[in-house]
């Protein structure tokens, strides 16, 4: 579904009727007619004013509909369909709008609506079509009516994923209307592609495991392991599997091998608590309604892995339909709303994860980054906050505080949380780089240097290739006059790393004008500028270059940018200074104020 998809809809047959209407009108105007008729006026009247409002309505249904503002589009397309109830595209996008607004009963009514409708019936089958009769399927199986399931289940026009669908909606219907053979052979349809190989192995562990066929279920779970080994619904139902039979080594070999390969996970951590604790764990899908909610959910994912996030919305709120509660469907509507910049949408589906579910803390932290976006860095601070305990340290707690506190300038406290973390290490890996760079940025904005120098060379001897600290200290030497040339080595080994990083190429050209290099500065900076023409930091970088140059008109406006774009890490006195004066005369201004400040150095060296 692509970001216009119900604006598209609604045009198809709609926009005949608003033509029709708009000729009208400027047919009467050009005309110059008069209607003496008072009733014929009065209709007049009416009709005019019924196409404004429907005409106002159907514009801003499609501009919200354009900005994925589902809420107030439902509430313009129901001022349509209130005109035209038998509208098939108005039904259509309603029950659209409902589904992705989580509002199933209303969804389910205008799904039932759409394939009543004549219209719908004689047009050609629209692209959603398919996903509504996928819904009454869905409802359907909620029902228990296996045989009207049947009977709404089609194929869609995505070939992949409408194979995909089909047969495993129709595998989990057989196996719970107790048809087991119509079950297998649905699935095995899959196996004819092998983009769905993957689905069909997991699929058929769960069935076996289902019909207790122990042998064939860990025999499935194996070779599923072998194309999707670090999914992590795949090592939770194949641990639990394992946990049940009572093969616990291997199950804690399992987990540990997904940690090796995909790092710490907490469901995993209660996995292993639970392993300890020799309790035994329910199947991860005990029913065929939750199989068809965990495939959906896999629908959605691969959706929202190929970037169609409308597509992904669609299929997890379908999912969520048969399967509220699932941590998996709901992180992935999550991550849908959040990567079209809906936070509060995101927000209100993080927020439906218990407290008892391995996805809770990190979905509370993800909340408190969408507050952050939005501004709400309070509430942000605060919701991280709620999770810190005192008996224990919870590491992605401690370092997303640490972090939060640091990208809202509270630069001190931030380094007491990182070396809460610091203190905690045992053995030190590549992992713990990032730790040490965010100290060393926070120690560097309070201008505890050394501290600052010794974190980012810690973090670059545990990885050699973190780009960040790499052009920070790089440039944090250049622009101290420090280490120029080993400076000017780093910043290049971080744009070779991460070529189009606009803040590197930045650093480059500003170490280029530090060197006294001031043409290949202006390359540089201008290349920077291109990447990300916003930046005042760049803007206010060019204009120096310009102004050494002798560009000094291109100096003034990359200044004046400066003040428009804004930037922390800009003294905006100094720019307004060197606006009206020039750089020459900032510099000597410069000069003059540290004089007193070397001399008094030298006086105390001389006296010591």
């Amino acid at each position: 579904m692509s970001r216009g998809y119900c604006r598209m809809k609604l045009t198809k047959l709609t926009i005949k009727n608003s033509i029709k209407q708009i000729c009208l009108v400027a047919l009467i105007v050009a005309s110059g007619l008069t209607i003496v008729n008072a009733k014929s006026q009065e209709l007049k009247r009416s009709k005019l004013t019924g196409f404004g409002t429907y005409s106002g309505h159907f514009l801003a249904a499609n501009l919200a509909l354009s900005n994925r503002d589902f809420k107030n589009a439902t509430r313009f397309l129901i001022n349509l369909y209130s005109e035209q109830p038998d509208d098939p595209v108005l039904i259509e996008s309603l029950f659209l709008v409902h589904l992705i607004n989580g509002e199933f009963e209303k969804a389910r009514l205008f799904a039932m609506k759409y394939h009543q409708n004549k219209q719908a019936i004689e047009q050609p089958e629209s692209s959603h079509h398919y996903l509504s009769k996928l819904f009454l399927t869905a409802d359907q199986v909620k029902l228990g009516d296996y045989n009207q399931a049947r009977s709404h289940l089609a194929k869609g026009d995505d070939f992949m994923i409408a194979e995909m669908s089909y047969y495993l909606l129709s595998t989990w219907i057989n196996f719970a209307d107790n048809q087991p053979e119509e079950a297998i052979a649905s699935l095995e349809k899959l196996q004819e592609n092998s983009f769905h190989q993957i689905y069909y192995l997991i699929n058929s562990a769960i069935l076996a495991e289902m019909q207790d066929r122990q042998k064939d279920a860990d025999i499935f779970y194996n070779e599923a392991l072998l194309l999707g080994g670090t999914k992590l619904d795949l090592i939770e139902a194949y641990g639990r599997f394992l946990e049940r039979t009572g093969r616990e080594k291997q199950a804690f070999a399992l987990y540990d091998d997904f940690e090796n390969r995909a790092g710490k996970h907490p469901l995993i951590d209660k996995a292993r608590a639970r392993l300890i604790a020799g309790d035994k764990p329910e199947p991860m899908i005990a029913n065929a309604q939750e199989a068809i909610a965990y495939n959906l959910y896999h629908i959605a994912n691969i959706y929202y892995g190929a970037g169609n996030y409308d597509e992904a919305l669609n299929y997890g709120r379908l999912g969520q339909y048969l399967a509220p509660e699932n941590s998996y469907i709901l992180n992935i509507l999550s991550l849908s709303y959040q990567n079209v910049e809906k936070y509060v949408e995101a927000n209100v589906i993080l927020e439906q994860i218990k407290a008892d579910s391995p996805f809770y803390t990190k979905a509370q932290i993800r909340i408190a980054a969408n507050l952050e976006i939005n501004g709400q860095n309070d509430l942000a601070l605060e919701k991280v906050a709620a999770l810190l305990t005192e008996d224990k340290i919870d590491e992605a707690v401690y370092m997303e505080y640490a972090n939060m506190l640091k990208r809202n300038e509270k630069y001190a406290q931030s380094v007491e949380y990182y070396d809460g973390l610091v203190n905690k290490l045992m053995l030190l890996t590549i992992n713990d780089a990032n730790l040490f760079y965010n100290r060393a940025v926070a120690h560097e904005r309070l201008k505890n240097w050394p501290q600052a120098e010794a974190d980012f060379l810690q973090a670059l001897k545990l990885d050699p290739n973190h780009s960040y600290a790499l052009n920070y200290l790089g440039y944090s030497w250049v622009d101290k006059g420090m280490k120029l040339e080993q400076g000017l080595e780093m910043i290049n080994t971080a744009l070779v790393i991460d070529p189009q990083n606009a803040f590197i190429i930045d650093s480059l050209g500003w170490a280029y004008f530090k060197l006294g290099r001031y043409e290949e500065a202006r390359l540089e900076l201008e290349r920077a500028m291109l990447v990300s023409p916003s930046n005042a930091d760049i803007s206010d970088h060019l204009g120096d270059v310009y102004w050494k140059l002798g560009r000094k008109l291109e100096a003034e406006f990359k200044w004046q940018q400066a003040t428009i774009f804004k930037s922390p890490e800009i003294n905006y006195d100094d720019l307004e200074y060197k606006r009206e004066n020039g750089l020459d005369a900032l510099d000597r201004r410069k000069s003059q104020d540290q004089m007193p400040a070397v001399k008094a150095e030298n006086n105390m060296r001389d006296n010591g």
